[in-house]
């Protein structure tokens, strides 16, 4: 049986609010009854790499963020198009019964970035929590030589060319002193009002041979768990 219940299911569905443009202008205006910012990933455990390191490295685990679109109200303007094949279907079929789709040259600009709408982009950051930094069999693993590397990287308009932006940062120091988790936040350049696109990559390591270590097992002995929202 279907409830009509706006809190479940829309009554009218509709874009009109994004895709409203009177003056036909590029970039469009800012849309309305857009979905508050929020994006957010389930815990997971961290998977360690013991084989093929630089020297001095004997496990590391890295993780990243998707691409963010930091001003989603830009849609396509600005950013580079790039070609590829597509088919036209005919508008008209009943000019011809036997009128197949013609191969064309098409212009296509899905980025796969992950929108964050906040009004001019102002305000959002990146958090990321690491959990279970001092529990699990595993004795003392955030020492062993624990290191915490974090890269930022950036394109003001190509979410397809970021650069790194910044000196990688060592932020180990976040995540010593015994406590149980560690919540490191990023703040996209641009003052408050951030760049277009934007990621970061985290690098955890240990300089220390901890696979030596007694129960670490293949890392299946460290139970750190790492998750991350922005808002």
């Amino acid at each position: 049986m279907w409830h009509r219940d706006p809190r479940l299911f829309p009554q009218n569905p509709t874009d009109a609010g994004y895709r409203k443009n009177p003056m036909g202008t590029e970039p469009f205006p800012y849309p309305s009854g857009m979905p508050v910012a929020l994006w957010n990933v389930s815990p997971i455990k961290m998977s360690w790499v013991t084989a093929g390191l630089p020297a001095g490295i004997f496990a590391r685990c890295v993780w990243s963020t998707p691409v963010f679109d930091l001003r989603p109200s830009f849609r396509n303007a600005g950013m580079p198009k790039g070609s590829g094949q597509g088919y036209l279907v005919a508008q008209a079929p009943s000019l011809s019964t036997t009128r197949q789709p013609n191969a064309v040259v098409t212009v296509t600009s899905n980025t796969g970035a992950v929108p964050i709408w906040k009004p001019s982009g102002a305000g959002g950051k990146l958090w990321v929590q690491v959990t279970n930094l001092t529990s699990g069999p595993v004795a003392g693993q955030t020492g062993f030589g624990f290191q915490v590397l974090a890269k930022e990287m950036a394109n003001i308009n190509d979410p397809t060319d970021l650069q790194q932006i910044a000196p990688r940062e060592d932020i180990t120091s976040d995540f010593v002193g015994r406590i149980p988790s560690a919540i490191p936040t990023f703040l996209p350049p641009g003052s408050g009002y951030p760049v277009r696109y934007y990621r970061v990559s985290l690098t955890f390591q240990y300089r220390k041979n901890i696979a030596a270590a007694a129960n670490w097992n293949n890392g299946d002995g460290n139970p750190m768990r790492i998750t991350a929202a922005y808002y």
